[in-house]
């Protein structure tokens, strides 16, 4: 078993030396760390919530006094990582990490529709969906983050 796991080891300890010096995940790393106080604390609200000894009266109380609470901290994660990663890439390549995380938040929000389409089919123009702020946007906020992070950058 031993020489199985020394055998492992060999073989994946250059690839994970390789992957923890990528700067790039490095960044995205710090980033999601940076989001990480936020998770929890609306992890914890939602725990709160459906703790299954609670009455459903209480349950009910609960989510109308703590429910804004789940939504404002898991429906705008991706703020906080587009700003975490413009900082941090901003920082690697010494300049002024404040504006990088600025500049990656501003281009996020500039490629974010302003509009919502209600249920019954009605769009409402010049309103920011939270949806697109949580895990809908990350993928887009990532890409446009570490983009509006190296032109800053380099542009600096």
């Amino acid at each position: 078993m031993n020489k199985f796991l020394d055998a492992l080891s060999d073989k994946l300890l250059p690839l994970a030396n390789v992957l923890g010096s990528n700067k790039y995940l490095a960044v995205l790393r710090d980033a999601f760390m940076l989001s990480f106080p936020i998770t929890m604390f609306g992890s914890l609200i939602v725990v709160f919530n459906n703790l299954p000894f609670f009455s459903d009266d209480t349950k009910s109380f609960l989510y109308n006094l703590l429910g804004n609470g789940q939504m404002a901290t898991m429906s705008i994660m991706t703020v906080f990582v587009v700003f975490g990663i413009g900082y941090y890439l901003s920082k690697t390549y010494e300049v002024e990490g404040v504006f990088g995380g600025a500049v990656s938040l501003s281009s996020f929000l500039i490629l974010t529709p302003f509009f919502m389409e209600t249920e019954k089919g009605e769009v409402i123009n010049s309103v920011l969906s939270l949806d697109r702020l949580g895990a809908k946007g990350m993928f887009l906020g990532m890409i446009t983050a570490f983009v509006a992070a190296e032109l800053y950058s380099r542009m600096s």
